[in-house]
Parts: C-alpha cells; sequence; structure tokens
C-alpha cells in the first residue's frame, strides 16, 4: 500500500451497570480490505487506552531514570503533561474534597520530564 490515508480509527466507549467508565479502546483497519490492487489487506488492531497511556508513562518514567538516576511518578509526568496543555483523559481517582493538597513537583524533576516531553516530541 503507497500513498497516504489508507487506514481508520473508531473509538469504542462503554459504560458498567453502575455508570462508572471502562476504559476506552481504539480499533484501527485497513480501507483497502478490498483486492483493489490485486491484493488483499487485513490489517486490523485493537489497543487499550491504558495501554496507551501506562507506555508513555513507563517510557518517559525510565527516560528520566536512565538519564538522570531519579524516578519520577505518574503524577509528576501528569502535572508537567498539564503544565504545557498536554490534554489528558479524565482522572478516575479524584479527591473527596475541592481543597484536597496534591504534593509538589520539585523543579529539578519538571525539567527532567519537560525534557523527556522534548525527547518524545510532545513538547
Amino acid at each position: 500500500m503507497s500513498g497516504g490515508a489508507g487506514m481508520y480509527g473508531n473509538k469504542s466507549i462503554k459504560y458498567r451497570k453502575d455508570g462508572t467508565k471502562y476504559s476506552d479502546y481504539f480499533y484501527y483497519g485497513c480501507k483497502h480490505r478490498n483486492m483493489t490492487r490485486g491484493h488483499k489487506c487485513d490489517y486490523r488492531k485493537q489497543v487499550s487506552e491504558t495501554k496507551l497511556d501506562g507506555a508513555t508513562y513507563d517510557e518517559i518514567t525510565k527516560w528520566v531514570q536512565d538519564k538522570y538516576g531519579f524516578h519520577v511518578s505518574n503524577l509528576n509526568i501528569a502535572k508537567v503533561k498539564q503544565k504545557h496543555g498536554i490534554i489528558e483523559r479524565e482522572n478516575y481517582n479524584k479527591p473527596k474534597s475541592e481543597n484536597s493538597r496534591q504534593p509538589g513537583c520539585p523543579e529539578e524533576k519538571v525539567k527532567a520530564i519537560e525534557e523527556a516531553l522534548k525527547h518524545f516530541n510532545m513538547i
């Protein structure tokens, strides 16, 4: 297959009986499933949103650990992403009170995470 836009994608959103949401799933497939050029393309892929998010956070954490020698938490990464306008999915572990405090992220960790985001072309 050569030359552009041969893929389609769908997002599946499902809810439990109690109204809470399952993780979103993304489905990808090839638009050229017919025998248009002498062959049939049967490419299909299903990816869980948690796998996408987990891989990204794991890669950032590992990159920072390898380069700077310290660990950054998912909360640290999420705060830096939010600072740069990278939209995250809704957090299901929200604090019960609007006034609850969350720990801050030290400046050296912010800079390391920003470097990782630049490395992965996210900012």
